[in-house]
């Protein structure tokens, strides 16, 4: 096989390989559009919410526990319907927006395949794509489940049920949002996708700079 015929090989390997690429990543794309509508509609529906109980005791189990073990904890899953439901936008919000991101990511493979295949070099459309969908992923990462948690509170004060002892002998306890419930695998990606999209932009100012220059 000569040279030429290795590197038409090559050629045509690539573009079929660019070209699955999008096929999959837009049927990625038209898959988060359709799976977000069900989970919308799946949301105005009714939700659930699940909070800690916890009832004070007077005796303690015969187990090895500390003295000051006297309170004993459980769960509950509550299932709210949408009109009794003060926490549905934001139910709604958190349901949706991992579907967005998942959407616009796929549209950005789309994007930068396109490019790969039509041959272009990565421009500043394709930098500031980067950016913006790198920061969504990062918001979404962060900003999901404190919106669940949020939610489940608003559910808990729109029933008026007790959150202390000092309301009543059983007493219910929303979980609270933490760093550590951030979903760190989707944060994680935002920040690569955030730096490849400042790496174009910064090639592009580079190659601009060195232009000037001859």
């Amino acid at each position: 096989m000569t040279t030429s015929h290795i590197c038409f090989a090559r050629k045509l390997l690539s573009r079929t390989v660019l070209i699955a690429i999008i096929v999959f990543a837009s049927i990625g794309a038209l898959a988060s559009l359709v799976y977000g509508a069900l989970a919308i509609s799946g949301a105005t529906i009714g939700s659930t919410v699940m909070v800690g109980v916890v009832t004070a005791i007077e005796t303690v189990p015969d187990l090895h526990v500390p003295d000051h073990a006297d309170v004993q904890y459980s769960s509950i899953t509550i299932y709210v319907a949408p009109q009794h439901n003060a926490g549905l936008s934001w139910e709604t919000a958190a349901t949706v927006l991992p579907y967005i991101v998942a959407g616009l990511t796929c549209l950005l493979v789309v994007l930068l395949a396109a490019q790969l295949l039509r041959q272009r070099q990565f421009g500043i459309v394709s930098g500031v794509a980067l950016l913006t969908v790198g920061a969504l992923s990062i918001v979404s990462g962060a900003a999901v489940p404190a919106m669940r948690t949020h939610a489940a509170a608003l559910v808990v004060e729109s029933l008026g049920l007790p959150t202390s002892g000092d309301q009543a002998s059983t007493w219910v306890v929303p979980q609270n949002f933490s760093v550590e419930f951030s979903d760190w695998p989707v944060i994680l990606l935002g920040l690569l996708t955030v730096l490849g999209g400042w790496l174009i932009l910064r090639a592009r100012q580079l190659r601009l700079d060195l232009e000037g220059t001859i």
